[in-house]
């Protein structure tokens, strides 16, 4: 561990024995040795920290940090994208929990930043896929005989 890195901001107090006791700001209950290492707080309360109450704060810290990390990971559009249903080439692909979007063969998003359920993706691909093509008119047919038969 590397040594106290004095320009983050440290408190440092004097064990009755002579160990230096250091504490980061932004690491309150966190106390250390002049070498960085983490050390007992039963040295640090000895050395005059008031650790009961930064033992408090950092038992806090920790569980608003675990908190954030839980709403961060049900709200995260980071999560993992699952293809979910395939129609002619468009692909359903899950963002996160029950939401949606649809990619063209391409792979490009055709829904933009909307997220669907599964039920109108499907159906938004669906209409995407069924686009009726024009359909070529067919020529008339001729029947042998049928020219003469008007000529005379």
């Amino acid at each position: 561990m590397p040594a106290i890195d004095y320009d983050k901001g440290v408190w440092k107090r004097k064990h009755p024995m002579g160990l230096d006791v250091y504490m980061y700001v932004t690491e309150p209950g966190v106390f250390r040795n002049a070498h960085g290492a983490e050390i007992d707080p039963d040295l640090a309360k000895e050395a005059g920290f008031e650790t009961e109450s930064l033992l408090k704060e950092r038992a806090r810290r920790e569980r608003v940090a675990e908190a954030e990390a839980a709403i961060n990971d049900e709200f995260s559009f980071a999560t993992e994208r699952k293809v979910v249903a395939k129609l002619n080439g468009y692909q359903i692909v899950r963002v996160r929990d029950q939401l949606h979007q649809v990619l063209d063969p391409d792979g490009n998003v055709m829904t933009g930043t909307a997220l669907l359920s599964k039920d109108q993706a499907v159906r938004i691909a669906g209409k995407m896929t069924s686009a009726k093509k024009p359909e070529p008119k067919p020529e008339p047919k001729v029947e042998e005989g049928a020219e003469n038969a008007e000529a005379e």
